[in-house]
């Protein structure tokens, strides 16, 4: 604790051996060579406690900034009181100082880590939240220049090949260079990505002269450093920064280089995040655009379809003003409008004659399905409400919203007038192409009904003046989408298998293109890992969302109760649940030390888990193991799990075409099979006890007096009474069995392996069961009436069968219902 007393003018009288020591003075008389005033930084402080001295005799607790005798200067704490004469007049200031430098500097860098942690965390939510790759570059660069107080920064990307090096954004004293290429080997950027090591320089004007940088770079900067951008998995670029000469040459220290090489490192994962996000979703459009020309494919009539929407919706467009982004839009949506027809069967989408309701109601699916499929990529999000809404009408008489007038987007209007026009003008198996006058007025005829009145009035005028033909249009989607799916296949030359990975790829896409169902997808996907791979064990684990819990749904390589410990809820303990819960890839280098892996999977040495994401939620884990340890080198790590995204595209195609299907052979209402389903099953079902000789029979049901009780209670009781009627019919079948809606009240049952007498005695059962579903609120109960036919005895076809047991039914009927009557 240092002491020492001073006249009031600041003439030191004492000081003790610590206040030397604290003020960096040898002896008394060498202090005694300045004054006290001397001593502070700012002379406003000791201006500060001098009054306070003379108004209160002391001044506690204050701190400030003295500089010592060898010109260092640090913090002290100061306790002052004055020493006053019997007339009470100061005679001289006694002090008790306290070097408070470590405090201060520990306060400081608390002060600097925070506000740097906040700067941090700035960064990187404003990286998140940056729409586009090209959006990140001047957040990162103008925060490290900010940071450091440099006058100049560039950030350099790898290309593809890892041989160049492009600056994605310069800014500050030396602005213009973006898009410049210069080679890695030999350069001041490439001894950083070799070493990943950052490099600083004192005076650029000393260093190396490199041809494609400015002479002004030597000229204008002094002191550079440049530092590495990287990722997970090494350097992906570098960024630059510098200060001008004119300022001095106050060089980088090593704080601020540790600084912004942390800020580069927050930088690197988000631009690489942001790179395989734009190579997935340029892959994700080109599938997209693949299944949307496959659409186009399937009905012969629409060869070009798609391509003439695109040239006319672009030109009434512009004609009404729209901006480049919104054309553009409008463009990509009439390119995908119909994408949404590839889960339709194609039994309804080539169908030679017109649609049935039920079909309609298929078809009608697929503007929503559309958006789906498009919804997923961010560039595509505008597209998606374009496509979903193309089936909207002006009146709101539309589906699949309802929407009406300038609710529906104007691009889906334009959208809608053209696919009309184009339909119209397209030949059918079951009718000819109008021509190009009468498609005209119907569209005349429909504006403000179907149509906006205002986009018929241009779409009309720009078809009648020939201002644009119906030409296939420049392809600009597919120069959009191949440049990156081909540095997508660039990137993956690292991995060993490249030579068979990109087909696994491709065929993994297919199932985009073609229906399959779930269980046959999950086999593929396995078969892939297996076979390109060559990774012996792999499962797929789905979850379920309203239980909360995985379940292996397919696996390849493990003993049959290897995998039980597998499912459970996604709370637990265990790689894959840990995947499934934080949405991140899990690797396990060593299984059998991995606290996560426990005894999860027995015989694996190391293993690695990825999500299967899909818009943004997870929707199971692809887990792939291995008997050795560390099996997974980085390359492959990356390549599975691009693997796994492209999984979890197909995993949602099989999903929804088994939704589809279901669709397409199920009735709405009731749950059952509908029209068509009942007869390819009865055919197939004919034909098989035909050839193995075995009984079959056929029961039709239908509900007595229901058009009185849909007129008296109205249609949503008898739709509720329906539903029951369906439900006691699948409850009381037989495993095998067909239960399926005829139409109407009437439903069908067939039971193969059954003779007529079994067969009345499942349809007594069944009536019985009915008469016990009651009939609204008056206590009345519902009865049906019920015909049953024979194979052989009552024909030998579907349709002899169906028509037999109907007579038998309605000869129940005419004698009063509630009865089985056989043919």
């Amino acid at each position: 604790m240092g002491l020492c007393r001073a006249t009031r003018d600041g003439r030191f009288l004492h000081a003790n051996p610590a206040f030397l020591r604290i003020t960096g003075y040898p002896s008394l008389e060498a202090l005694q060579r300045i004054g006290a005033p001397d001593l502070y930084v700012n002379p406003a402080d000791r201006d500060r406690w001098t009054t306070q001295l003379r108004e209160d005799g002391q001044f506690t607790d204050f701190e400030a900034q003295v500089r010592r005798g060898d010109g260092a200067i640090i913090w002290v704490w100061v306790s002052l009181r004055a020493v006053l004469d019997p007339v009470m007049q100061a005679l001289c200031y006694e002090s008790v100082v306290v070097d408070i430098t470590p405090r201060k500097r520990a306060e400081a860098e608390t002060r600097n880590r925070a506000l740097q942690l906040e700067m941090f965390a700035d960064v990187s939510r404003r990286l998140r939240q940056a729409d586009r790759l090209e959006q990140m570059y001047p957040i990162l660069v103008d925060a490290a220049m900010g940071l450091l107080q440099a006058q100049h920064g560039a950030l350099n990307l790898v290309d593809a090949d890892r041989e160049r090096l492009t600056t994605v954004y310069q800014a500050g004293a030396m602005p213009g260079a973006t898009g410049q290429t210069f080679p890695i080997a030999g350069s001041f950027s490439g001894r950083v990505i070799a070493t990943g090591t950052p490099y600083v320089i004192d005076d650029i004007a000393r260093e190396e002269r490199f041809p494609w940088l400015r002479p002004a770079y030597y000229d204008i900067l002094g002191p550079v450093v440049i530092v590495p951008v990287q990722s997970e998995h090494g350097a992906i670029g570098t960024l630059s920064l510098g200060r001008v000469r004119n300022g001095g040459l106050r060089p980088f220290v090593d704080s601020e280089v540790r600084l912004v090489r942390a800020l580069a490192e927050i930088g690197g994962t988000a631009i690489r995040r942001a790179q395989l996000h734009n190579n997935l979703e340029q892959a994700y459009l080109q599938m997209v655009l693949a299944l949307a020309r496959t659409v186009d494919a399937r009905d012969s009539y629409t060869g070009s379809h798609s391509e003439h929407l695109a040239v006319w919706t672009e030109a009434v467009a512009r004609e009404l003003g729209c901006g480049e982004d919104e054309r553009r839009a409008i463009r990509w949506g009439a390119l995908l409008h119909d994408i949404g027809k590839i889960g339709v069967p194609d039994e309804v989408l080539r169908k030679p004659s017109p649609l049935t309701e039920d079909e309609w109601a298929i078809m009608r699916r697929h503007p929503s399905i559309g958006e789906e499929i498009l919804r997923p990529v961010e560039r595509m999000v505008s597209v998606a409400a374009l496509v979903r809404h193309h089936q909207e009408r002006w009146d709101g008489t539309g589906y699949p919203d309802g929407l009406r007038g300038e609710m529906i987007p104007l691009g889906a209007r334009i959208i809608a007038v053209a696919d009309a026009y184009s339909a119209m003008m397209d030949d059918r198996a079951y009718r000819k192409g109008r021509r190009k006058e009468e498609a005209l007025q119907v569209l005349r005829r429909g504006a403000g009904t179907q149509f906006d009145p205002r986009v018929v009035e241009v779409f009309c005028r720009i078809l009648e003046e020939g201002a644009v033909t119906a030409t296939s249009p420049q392809a600009e989607e597919d120069t959009a989408a191949r440049p990156a799916v081909q540095a997508i296949a660039r990137s993956l030359t690292q991995v060993r298998q490249a030579g068979r990975l990109m087909p696994a790829m491709a065929d993994v896409a297919k199932r985009l293109l073609r229906p399959l169902d779930l269980a046959m997808v999950l086999e593929e996907i396995l078969s892939q890992i297996q076979d390109v791979f060559a990774y012996p064990m792999c499962a797929i684990c789905l979850l379920d969302e309203h239980r909360h819990e995985l379940r292996v749904v397919a696996q390849r390589g493990h003993a049959p109760a290897a995998t039980a410990g597998l499912p459970g809820r996604v709370e637990e303990h265990g790689v894959l649940r840990w995947v499934a819960r934080h949405g991140r890839p899990y690797y396990a280098a060593n299984a059998m030390r991995d606290p996560l892996c426990a005894a999860e999977v027995a015989g694996a040495a190391s293993q690695v888990a990825y999500p299967l994401i899909v818009d943004g939620r997870v929707i199971g884990v692809l887990h792939v193991a291995s008997p050795v340890p560390d099996a997974f080198p980085p390359d492959v790590r990356d390549a599975l799990e691009t693997f796994a995204t492209l999984a979890g595209l197909a995993i949602l195609r099989a999903r929804r075409d088994d939704e589809l299907q279901r669709l397409a052979l199920t009735d709405g209402l009731t749950g059952l099979a509908n029209h068509r389903a009942l007869w390819d099953t009865l055919e197939r079902e004919v034909a098989r006890a035909r050839r193995d000789a075995r009984p079959l029979s056929v029961v039709i049901v239908e509900i007595d007096q229901f058009k009185i009780t849909n007129d008296r209670l109205g249609h949503l009781e008898g739709d509720t009474i329906l539903r029951a009627v369906a439900q006691e019919l699948t409850q009381h079948t037989r495993a095998g069995d067909l239960a399926a809606r005829l139409g109407g009240d009437e439903f069908v049952l067939v039971l193969p392996g059954a003779s007529k007498a079994e067969a009345v005695q499942i349809a007594e059962r069944i009536r019985g069961r009915i008469t016990d579903i009651p009939r609204g609120m008056e206590g009345k109960r519902l009865t049906v009436s019920v015909g049953v036919a024979g194979l052989p005895d009552d024909g030998g076809e579907a349709r002899a069968l169906v028509d037999a047991a109907d007579h038998a039914m309605y000869q129940a009927k005419y004698i009063g219902g509630n009865r089985v009557n056989v043919a």
